[in-house]
């Protein structure tokens, strides 16, 4: 094992960071990198707001406690007759808009699993060759690469499903030999769990190590080679001879980068967090308006629910876009770190 070309590879992706990010510090580079890492690189929070508000004791029929008072518990009671009222007899209209939203979620979700596929090919390119790249040109000129990347992950995610389906079957056959309590059932049983739980550690970390493989060497690979799935896992094992050690070393190295990684990523939530402060503010702020006013709260969600729906939506994309900007020496790094490991193995692909 020479474990230089993965300290080399290391080194020269340290050197990659501060080329493109510090050396020169380019605030549009830093926006677009970021927003190319935000979907080809991986990037969520969240945030609530409660509160309470009590009801004065002089309402009629509230106690001082504050709970609500029979009057109020009958007129919430006829307004939950009333929805549920209403809900049944447009019950084929709600079905109808279930069904629809849900297809609506599914085609999204296919389009954007595509997109950030493409966007894969996009933060090699950005990071390995062309910094400033043209991002719509780019993005169709890999089109067909994304595609064939979402038809091998569709691939590995079947075969996990049939390889988890058939340990599942093989535990429950382990069970029912245990259950039977003879004493040769019983000892087949307890070797068919014993079995049953290596086959399912085994499953689980050939199914990390094919998904680690694809991130960093299958995708650099078929952008840099230009070519298909099939294509680039015959190159890889073709120039990969005698590099088991190597790779071992690759991927101890980065856990410890991981570690780190995920340290310098809950510095990075702080500011974060507190940019969630200001949202959820307005949010409450909107709430206890409502409240004052008497405004019902049917009025409420049919005047201020797709306006607060939209606000949330683009709130939470704009977060996580500046996270990604923040967290973007750490995104390049772990992209350099595999070209530059990859360049030393296959040198026609060397690009770090």
């Amino acid at each position: 094992m020479s474990s230089s070309i993965v300290t080399d590879s290391m080194t020269a992706a340290w050197a990659r960071v501060q080329a493109l990010l510090f050396d020169r510090v380019d605030i549009g580079r830093w926006l677009k990198l970021g927003f190319i890492a935000l979907l080809g690189a991986g990037a969520g929070g969240g945030g609530g707001l409660s509160y309470n508000v009590p009801s004065g004791g002089g309402q009629p029929g509230g106690g001082a406690s504050g709970a609500p008072g029979p009057l109020q518990q009958m007129e919430i009671a006829s307004r939950l007759r009333s929805a549920l009222g209403w809900m049944a007899a447009n019950i084929e209209a709600l079905i109808l808009l279930a069904v629809g939203l849900a297809f609506v979620w599914l085609v999204l979700m296919v389009a954007m699993a595509v997109i950030r596929a493409i966007f894969r090919f996009l933060f090699v390119e950005a990071v390995g060759v062309t910094p400033d790249l043209p991002i719509g040109a780019t993005f169709s000129a890999r089109t067909s690469h994304g595609l064939s990347l979402i038809l091998w992950q569709m691939l590995i995610g079947i075969v996990s499903v049939i390889l988890i389906g058939g340990v599942a079957l093989w535990m429950v056959a382990s069970i029912a030999a245990l259950a039977l309590g003879e004493e040769s059932m019983t000892a087949l049983g307890v070797v068919g769990l014993v079995a049953g739980l290596g086959m399912t550690l085994g499953a689980v970390a050939v199914a990390a190590l094919v998904h680690a493989l694809t991130e960093d060497f299958l995708v650099p690979t078929m952008h840099l080679a230009d070519c298909g799935v099939w294509e680039a896992w015959r190159r890889i094992i073709g120039s990969w001879s005698g590099q088991l050690g190597n790779l071992v070393f690759f991927y101890l190295l980065k856990l410890v980068f991981t570690l780190i990684a995920a340290l310098a990523g809950m510095i990075l939530a702080i500011p974060a967090l507190l940019m969630l402060v200001l949202p959820a503010a307005s949010l409450g702020a909107v709430a206890l308006s409502v409240h004052a006013a008497g405004i019902a709260w049917e009025t409420a969600a049919l005047y201020l629910g797709a306006p607060a729906l939209l606000s949330v939506i683009v709130g939470t994309m704009a977060l996580s876009y500046v996270v990604s900007c923040l967290y973007l020496p750490i995104s390049v790094f772990f992209r350099a770190y595999s070209l530059g490991f990859l360049g030393r193995v296959d040198p026609a692909l060397r690009t770090v």
